[in-house]
């Protein structure tokens, strides 16, 4: 029954897990970090970007890190997929500087997936923490997009910040947000943040007409 308590709502203006409801509610909140999993993929991610893009609409200075497999993020913000990113910064072939990008339609900053091997990046992954603390000096707010990344892997993001950890799934079913709820529970993250929005398509995905 508490699980099916966190099925959104069908209108989205009652819905308390929607791209507007989460943006207020991280607004609110002290935490410079929130580190997003989309176990769904793409669409939890387009979800994710959307949700980067209100919190710049409301006021703060964002910037979005893309440490998923798919690039999708980046394929939605970045002028060009080419442009050096975290893996380059893993691989220290990129500054910090020479890593972040304007996104192309609002006025959020996009860390992209970069151009270097992503698996042997994913070898310098301790650095992560060091990259997402050194952002969220700057930013009122660092948000990581994980993709679909298991929960034992969330810790390597920030180590010295406290961080909010949302559960991206545009349209969950009561199984699917128990299995994810208990997965994360048992990796000690208790205080998940759900975001549960379907009106952000990942990029290529077929549109109701």
């Amino acid at each position: 029954d508490d699980v099916a308590d966190l099925a959104p709502a069908v209108e989205p203006e009652d819905n308390e897990f929607s791209v507007e409801a989460v943006a207020d509610f991280l607004a609110d909140n002290e935490s410079r970090v929130a580190i997003a999993v989309s176990p769904d993929g793409d669409r939890g991610s387009a979800a994710t970007v959307a949700l980067a893009r209100r919190l710049g609409e409301i006021g703060l200075h964002v910037v979005l890190v893309d440490l998923t497999g798919s690039a999708c993020p980046t394929r939605m913000m970045a002028a060009s997929p080419s442009l050096p990113g975290v893996t380059d910064l893993l691989h220290g072939k990129a500054s910090v500087a020479q890593a972040i990008h304007p996104d192309r339609a609002s006025g959020v900053h996009l860390v992209p997936q970069g151009n270097s091997d992503l698996r042997g990046a994913m070898r310098a992954a301790d650095r992560l923490s060091m990259i997402v603390d050194a952002l969220a000096e700057v930013y009122d707010m660092v948000v990581v997009e994980c993709g679909p990344a298991p929960a034992h892997a969330i810790g390597r993001v920030s180590r010295n910040q406290p961080a909010h950890v949302l559960l991206s799934l545009p349209e969950p079913n009561e199984e699917k947000l128990a299995a994810a709820i208990e997965e994360f529970g048992k990796a000690g993250y208790d205080d998940l943040v759900i975001l549960s929005d379907p009106h952000y398509p990942a990029p290529g995905a077929a549109r109701a007409a």
